[in-house]
């Protein structure tokens, strides 16, 4: 069900395999399922329906299905880890359980044509689940800040792309 727009497996065709030339895909998808399916629905405005709660063993299915769909244009498709968010307003044990089973899944599944371990370029070496002091908008810990997207643009391998 649609809560913050379409889902990224409807949009994949559309928005990323239509582009012409198309040789590679990073994907990190998932952050705002995770935070939203465990969201206080109490604060919600009224009709707008909480959404449902996904699983790790969902994320896979979908992301299997982005890379069967890549691999059938030719497209090679590189996976990239999530990354923390506890501090932000929807965090909960549950969704860094399931954020820890996606991000081993991608790390050590090899069903990506390769792997960006954002998840490691920004978390805090003291605390897996949080972003790390200085690398987050102000009070915020769920988006990087300039410094945070730095570490993660230098943490990408070049040669996953040759």
């Amino acid at each position: 069900r649609a809560f913050a727009g379409e889902s990224g497996l409807k949009r994949f065709d559309r928005d990323v395999l239509a582009w012409e030339n198309l040789t590679h895909i990073i994907v990190m998808l998932g952050t705002n399922d995770l935070g939203y399916a465990t969201f206080d629905s109490s604060v919600l405005p009224d009709g707008v329906d909480a959404p449902d709660t996904v699983t790790a063993d969902e994320f896979i299915a979908g992301y299997r299905e982005l890379i069967t769909r890549a691999h059938e244009k030719g497209v090679r498709i590189i996976g990239a880890t999530l990354t923390p968010f506890e501090g932000s307003g929807y965090f909960s044990d549950e969704a860094e359980r399931q954020r820890q089973a996606i991000n081993t899944w991608i790390r050590e599944s090899g069903e990506f044509d390769g792997v960006i371990d954002f998840d490691l370029a920004v978390r805090d070496p003291t605390m897996a689940s949080r972003i790390k002091n200085g690398y987050h908008e102000e009070d915020d810990w769920l988006h990087p800040n300039e410094s945070g997207y730095s570490a993660m643009a230098n943490s990408v391998d070049l040669m996953l792309f040759r």
